[in-house]
């Protein structure tokens, strides 16, 4: 079984046993072989098996939210695949020579900007307990 949801068409179900996910992404690589060189490999199966993303692939995201304008370090190479991984991912569009995010990218955006500020809290060292001042 596969879905057929736009960017994720031929996308094999992770709960589909016989889902041939290497080679799904295997493709996909090849298609960002040209765009960002053979690293790309090597940062697909980091990403499938973190599910994770790093501070700068943030700012790329939320740059591309929030200006037209070209990305000011698109040419480095990591800058690069995040913009080719984000293309593939359905996050990110082409638009006037530079990119815009997708409905599906703004609701990315959307839900990091409804994250909650972290609590900062003094503990006794001895027993645990939060200390109220």
């Amino acid at each position: 079984m596969t879905y057929s949801l736009g960017p994720w068409d031929g996308v094999p179900d992770p709960e589909d046993p016989d889902a041939t996910w290497a080679a799904f992404m295997a493709e996909r690589a090849e298609t960002f072989r040209g765009l960002v060189g053979e690293r790309v490999d090597d940062w697909l199966e980091t990403k499938r098996k973190e599910k994770k993303m790093t501070p700068s692939e943030i700012e790329i995201l939320i740059h591309c939210h929030v200006t037209p304008a070209v990305h000011p370090r698109f040419d480095a190479p990591a800058v690069k695949e995040s913009f080719a991984s984000f293309v593939d991912l359905g996050l990110i569009e082409p638009f006037a020579g530079s990119y815009k995010t997708t409905p599906r990218g703004e609701a990315f955006v959307n839900t990091l900007c409804q994250m909650p500020m972290p609590v900062q809290a003094w503990v006794h060292p001895l027993t645990g307990k939060i200390i109220d001042w």
